[in-house]
């Protein structure tokens, strides 16, 4: 039996390693970002719209509204973005490298450019241009059986980018995990799937953020008929 802890220790060796790291921030940079540049008497704000796939990011750079160019080489990593600008310049190459750590709609970092010949490195800190509002919270609310039982659901959420994460605990006490969550500007959408008689019902929340809280409509096919009713969560304090 000597070798019980070696085999403990190899089973503990390939779970590391394995498993993954849970405490990685889950980011999305798709949307448009600007930030201001000043280097001299020069002031300009260049933007890039962005659009991230997995791990790969695509997307245009542009100066002050002008002619938009391809970026390469974009990638994400946890939280980490890099990529590459290439344009041309009194007819020579220049190059940019971008890269940063994304913090919700923050990006901050270093750029580097051979624009005037030599390689030059500046500060980089943009922002996303219409962020998605704060749907972070918990949320209750109220709402009538065919029973005529009074239901408060307990909608908890947990927000990163556009992203929406969390739990909707039910009459049972139960919490069911939330998917497919994102925030949109004011709007709100996510699913809650759960069985029911032995049947897998999806319940469909779709909402806009309210100074009190969120407002919308729930909707499910439970039997095989469409039902919707008002939702009217309010955010606790």
């Amino acid at each position: 039996m000597k070798f019980l802890p070696s085999v403990a220790l190899l089973a503990a060796f390939i779970i590391a390693f394995t498993v993954p790291n849970a405490s990685a921030a889950e980011v999305n940079v798709t949307g448009t970002w600007k930030w201001n540049v000043e280097i001299g008497d020069l002031k300009v704000t260049p933007l890039v719209k962005l659009k991230q796939e997995a791990s790969k990011v695509t997307g245009t750079f542009s100066f002050n509204g002008e002619e938009e160019t391809a970026i390469s080489s974009g990638k994400v990593e946890k939280d980490e973005i890099s990529f590459v600008v290439l344009r041309m310049r009194d007819d020579k190459k220049v190059t940019t490298n971008f890269k940063g750590t994304i913090s919700g709609d923050t990006i901050t970092g270093k750029w580097d450019s051979d624009w005037s010949g030599e390689k030059q490195s500046f500060d980089w800190k943009a922002k996303r241009e219409g962020a998605a509002k704060s749907a972070a919270g918990t949320y209750k609310w109220t709402f009538l059986t065919q029973n005529g039982d009074s239901i408060q659901p307990v909608l908890k959420l947990k927000q990163e980018g556009v992203k929406l994460s969390g739990t909707v605990t039910g009459r049972d006490g139960t919490e069911t995990e939330i998917k497919d969550g994102k925030v949109e500007g004011d709007d709100v959408s996510f699913n809650v799937v759960r069985e029911i008689g032995g049947n897998t019902v999806t319940f469909k929340y779709t909402g806009k953020l309210t100074e009190s809280g969120i407002k919308g409509k729930t909707e499910t096919n439970f039997g095989g008929d469409t039902q919707s009713r008002d939702w009217d969560a309010v955010k606790q304090k």
